[in-house]
């Protein structure tokens, strides 16, 4: 394979990676935390759970954007994703209600 070919082949490895194994493998979590907001980026509310683990969840509903708001939450990680907070592992939300 010569040299162009090649790029061209790791360029489309690349690009398709996260589509590959789509649904097996994914990590979702169960757990209660703590609504927090934190004041970073222009402001954001975050999870944290009772051992410190930060999560960033990308949907958030308004009705639990409440600081100290005690939640049960069940959410996919999204390695997929990256957000500008740099701030706990980035989850979207599939089901959350007050603890």
């Amino acid at each position: 394979m010569g040299g162009t070919a090649l790029r061209r082949t790791l360029a489309l490895a690349v690009l398709l990676a996260p589509l590959a194994g789509c649904g097996e493998g994914l990590v979702e979590i169960d757990t209660e935390a703590t609504v927090r907001f934190q004041d970073l980026e222009g402001g954001f509310y975050g999870l944290v759970t009772d051992d410190g683990q930060r999560y960033d969840p990308i949907n958030l509903p308004r009705e639990f954007q409440e600081d100290g708001l005690r939640v049960h939450v069940v959410a996919r990680v999204r390695e997929d994703m990256a957000s500008v907070h740099a701030w706990g592992v980035l989850v979207e939300i599939s089901s959350i209600r007050r603890a």
